[in-house]
């Protein structure tokens, strides 16, 4: 989009207004554009579970008392997520199937015995937290909208039947200051 939100490490953004239970499949993706990877970041949090860069750049999800580690696969992959850089990450599950997508490309994948999913209900999402830098279109859709290698464009994401919630940051200047914290 034209616009992105900042985040200083300590500043953060509750989204309110997504309602229901989360379905079996669906997708989680946003761009993020770090100026510090000085310590592991919670880019986006929900009750239970954690989208976590680490200081290797190596991208983590954290659920309940599980970590999922995404070293990247193919190997030479590794570290993709790199200082005053953007990098599009996508987590799509389908049931007990998940993806991790970074910059478009495959960095894993897998089965698990239970089924990722982040909570029963979509009450407490914070962006940012611990993250410093920016992070740019942010969407949870109730689709997995990616199996394969793909390609986003610059333009802003848009909001279509299957998204959940969609954050572009163009109107950031809508946001009360209940919202933003820090």
């Amino acid at each position: 989009g034209d616009y992105s939100a900042y985040f200083n490490g300590s500043t953060y953004l509750n989204l309110y207004g997504v309602q229901g239970a989360i379905p079996k499949a669906w997708t989680i993706e946003f761009w993020i554009y770090p100026t510090s990877l000085s310590s592991n970041t919670n880019v986006f949090t929900m009750t239970d579970f954690i989208i976590q860069v680490q200081t290797t750049g190596t991208v983590s999800v954290v659920t309940g008392t599980r970590v999922v580690v995404f070293n990247s696969y193919p190997s030479y992959y590794q570290n993709v997520v790199t200082i005053n850089n953007w990098t599009h990450l996508a987590l799509v599950c389908s049931g007990t199937d998940y993806k991790m997508f970074i910059n478009e490309k495959i960095a894993y994948y897998g089965l698990s015995s239970t089924a990722i999913s982040p909570s029963s209900l979509y009450n407490s999402i914070t962006l940012g937290s611990s993250f410093v830098g920016y992070i740019d279109d942010f969407r949870i859709s109730n689709i997995p909208r990616y199996s394969t290698t793909f390609y986003t464009s610059n333009t802003a994401a848009v909001f279509d039947l299957h998204t959940i919630s969609l954050n572009t940051f163009n109107d950031l200047w809508s946001f009360n200051s209940t919202e933003l914290g820090g």
